[in-house]
């Protein structure tokens, strides 16, 4: 019987039903102490009280971890981690035994065992292969050489490049340094930017030359004037490295937070201007925001954006912003997805036989960059927006949810 290659939302491993299964051997590393491992399954599975002495996670001794698991959808299961998390350098090991059925009752061809490690320290990665794998590599690789071919101009292609493992620390931050010295950090939403780009480059924010821009974020009152875009960044700004907030600051996380739910659109999503929900910034907002998922109001709020994005989807798998058809409001939806944990390949996200990812491929254009519409010429947003989108979802087939984090 022909195999059926089916993908998890934060692929661990591909599981097929066939009168007798095979399960595909995957080892990964995550740096989440929290992870939740979701396993897609072709068929749906006769999920019962016995699941969790069916599917279990054992850590180096063998010892059995109190992890829960539960039915996303009837092919899908989530295995939630242990309420103090996993252990940090621990290696673990996730068992699938034959007990496991689909609902006509047909199992796993033999008990499947695959290791994963958890370590905080370093990048998250998974052996497993996906639909996009070798185009989303080959695309990346490509638009990477098409800005160092052109010439780096911008903090959001230097996050790109870094997150592509492309060394040029040194060289951004003499750019850095001169934009300092000629006075050109002006607005709230520069200094965001730049801790972002110094967090990506591994130097600290906290004092670079001289300037601890962290202060710099939490005391300037013109953030909220700027709009919710000042208020995105300053949150995620914050975020790429945990920083604290000073004492005394006139902004901390939860005033930022509220602040940015109470700058929702009456339909539930984010603009600009406040009016109506604009795909770009909806994305961006719940980017920032899938940090506080703790808080119900704050869940409650993404997962409404998230059915509204996936309403304003058009027929043909593209995301429009003034009704026009462009990449980076695809790509800041996929970014935004990819922060939640949530597939943009999934139904959800897929019109007219196209999801977000094919969506966003049909604008990349012979000099391979991004256009901002259908065959247009590169340009500089369009291709470090498509990039970091590109890299959001590597990174969540990798087990990492979030492309600001450094």
């Amino acid at each position: 019987m022909k195999s059926k290659k089916i993908l998890s939302a934060l692929i661990l491993s591909t599981i097929i039903f066939t009168s007798k299964a095979n399960a595909i051997d995957i080892d990964a590393q995550t740096n989440d102490l929290k992870k939740v491992w979701t396993i897609k399954f072709n068929k749906e599975l006769n999920y019962n009280d016995l699941i969790n002495d069916n599917i279990t996670i054992t850590d180096n001794d063998g010892n059995k971890v109190s992890t829960k698991i539960i039915l996303k959808e009837g092919d899908t299961l989530n295995i939630l981690p242990p309420e103090e998390g996993y252990k940090d350098g621990q290696v673990y090991k996730l068992n699938i035994n034959e007990n496991v059925e689909s609902k006509n009752l047909k199992g796993i061809k033999s008990p499947k065992d695959f290791t994963f490690k958890v370590d905080t320290t370093t990048k998250s990665f998974n052996n497993g292969s996906y639909k996009y794998k070798d185009l989303i590599e080959k695309t990346l690789e490509d638009g990477c050489n098409y800005i160092l071919n052109k010439g780096i101009d911008t903090d959001w292609e230097i996050i790109a490049l870094v997150k592509n493992n492309k060394d040029i620390k040194n060289e951004y931050l003499e750019t850095i340094r001169e934009k300092i010295n000629d006075d050109q950090l002006i607005q709230p939403t520069d200094y965001q930017r730049t801790v972002m780009t110094l967090s990506a480059l591994n130097e600290s924010p906290l004092n670079f030359e001289n300037i601890n821009f962290i202060e710099k974020i939490c005391n300037n009152e013109d953030t909220i004037s700027q709009g919710s875009n000042a208020v995105i960044f300053a949150l995620t700004a914050l975020d790429t490295k945990n920083y604290s907030i000073p004492e005394n600051s006139y902004f901390t996380r939860e005033s930022l937070v509220d602040t940015l739910l109470k700058m929702k659109t009456d339909d539930g999503g984010w603009d600009f201007a406040g009016v109506k929900a604009d795909p770009d910034m909806t994305g961006m907002a719940i980017t920032a925001l899938s940090n506080y998922k703790d808080d119900a109001k704050v869940k409650n709020s993404i997962d409404n954006a998230i059915k509204l994005l996936s309403n304003m989807q058009n027929e043909n798998g593209t995301m429009s912003s003034f009704k026009i058809e462009n990449s980076e409001s695809i790509s800041q939806t996929i970014i935004g997805l990819c922060a939640n944990g949530i597939d943009p390949t999934s139904k959800e996200f897929t019109k007219g036989g196209k999801n977000l990812i094919d969506a966003l491929l049909t604008f990349k254009t012979s000099e391979n960059g991004f256009s901002h519409i259908h065959n247009g010429r590169a340009n500089e947003k369009a291709t470090e927006q498509a990039l970091l989108a590109l890299e959001s979802y590597r990174e969540l087939k990798n087990g990492r949810n979030h492309i600001y984090k450094f």
